[in-house]
């Protein structure tokens, strides 16, 4: 009966966030697309967006040239009017770009299908998804961990949730002199089964006594009379033995009366059945099928090479005498960010958000990532998207 209840506050909570997007305005140009997280925002074929951090001169495009090539702007109409958190600037060959909260909006050409995010990549820091949060509490954030995005506090240490929890809505009572009483968030009966010796490893995340529920968000009242964050009737807490932002040691934990969960709002992206991830002297990447270390091959920067090497784009026959590419043969097109390209002999090569694929004849047994050593175009692929320290170079 408890779990239905859950079912059912979770429910109601997604209907209210599937018809809140609904009246969030965007420009004709502009999709809101809901995830767990907020919204990110896409042009009218679904084409992922992206805003550019070298953008910090207000109402003007730092990608112009070459680099819009690459990064097309979205195009506002000659008609086009700024409103609520929208605005037009005005590009150098005089046509009109969409900003959103001040930041001109780009698509990447090399995004191959409805949904990619091959912009969006550890080595290329300076773009990043164009996203609209969801509502968060002041001690609130939102991580990107190797199980998906997650609800994180304000030090981006992973937050929990515990089966044992017992959660039921309860009824909003308000005082008012009105004869319309305005719609109030929704509120829960919550009782955290966390006491005694569990806070010794299950932390409550406290909020303040004045702590105002909002839309997903409600507070508790504990057992020693403090207060504590709970999301979606879920009581939320910290894990005594994760010990870095990311980490989530607790996920799976079981304890008398349940098990603890991290708190989910977009699960990582699915990859191919062949894929398997191995532990390395860097962490843990990405690897074939018999466990040898992937690398995601950036070619665009595998130029002016003085050493006689790899001194042009492309993998070219001093590239393939060390690295072998990932055959793509009977598989599908693409999987999450796994995807794949065509080589230059016609065949299919499986490729990571638009970077082919390839394995290092010097790997000898799996673990091994010597293949990131000689140039600073090689990465390895971390489950997170977080690039493995001293990956990519040497």
């Amino acid at each position: 009966m408890l779990r239905s209840a859950a079912v059912i506050a979770f429910a109601s909570l997604l209907a209210a966030a599937t018809a809140a997007v609904a009246n969030e305005a965007s420009p004709p140009e502009v999709v809101l697309r809901v995830t767990g997280s907020g919204w990110t925002l896409t042009d009218t074929k679904g084409m992922t967006l992206y805003v550019y951090s070298q953008d910090v001169t207000p109402g003007r495009s730092a990608c112009v040239g070459d680099c819009a090539a690459k990064w097309p702007p979205v195009v506002a109409p000659a008609e086009a009017k700024p409103f609520d958190e929208w605005s037009v600037i005005a590009r150098p060959d005089n046509t009109r770009q969409w900003a959103f909260r001040g930041a001109p909006l780009y698509r990447y050409a090399k995004d191959a299908y409805v949904g990619a995010e091959f912009g969006d990549r550890p080595e290329n820091d300076l773009w990043r998804v164009a996203t609209k949060t969801m509502d968060l509490p002041p001690d609130v954030t939102v991580a990107r961990t190797l199980v998906g995005r997650v609800l994180a506090d304000a030090a981006g240490m992973t937050l929990y949730t515990f089966d044992g929890d017992k959660v039921a809505e309860a009824p909003t009572r308000v005082a008012s002199n009105d004869s319309v009483v305005p719609a109030q968030p929704k509120q829960y009966a919550l009782k955290s089964a966390c006491t005694d010796a569990c806070r010794d490893a299950w932390r409550p995340l406290e909020a303040p006594w004045i702590a105002i529920p909002m839309e997903g968000w409600s507070v508790i009242s504990r057992e020693d009379r403090t207060k504590q964050w709970a999301y979606k009737g879920k009581p939320l807490y910290r894990y005594a033995r994760d010990a870095k932002p990311g980490e989530v040691k607790g996920d799976g934990v079981k304890s008398s009366g349940g098990a603890w969960h991290v708190a989910m709002l977009d699960p990582a992206a699915p990859q191919p059945a062949w894929v398997k991830m191995v532990s390395t002297d860097g962490g843990e990447v990405a690897a074939d099928a018999k466990g040898m270390t992937l690398y995601a091959f950036e070619a665009d920067k595998n130029i002016n090479r003085p050493s006689g090497g790899a001194s042009e784009r492309g993998c070219n026959q001093y590239c393939l005498d060390l690295y072998v590419p990932v055959p793509a043969t009977g598989e599908a097109t693409h999987v999450g960010d796994w995807s794949t390209v065509s080589t230059a002999d016609g065949k299919q090569q499986w490729a990571y958000k638009g970077l082919p694929l390839f394995t290092f004849k010097e790997d000898k047994v799996p673990g091994d990532i010597v293949g990131t050593k000689p140039y600073r175009v090689w990465h390895t692929i971390s489950r997170s998207g977080v690039p493995m320290q001293g990956a990519g170079g040497g």
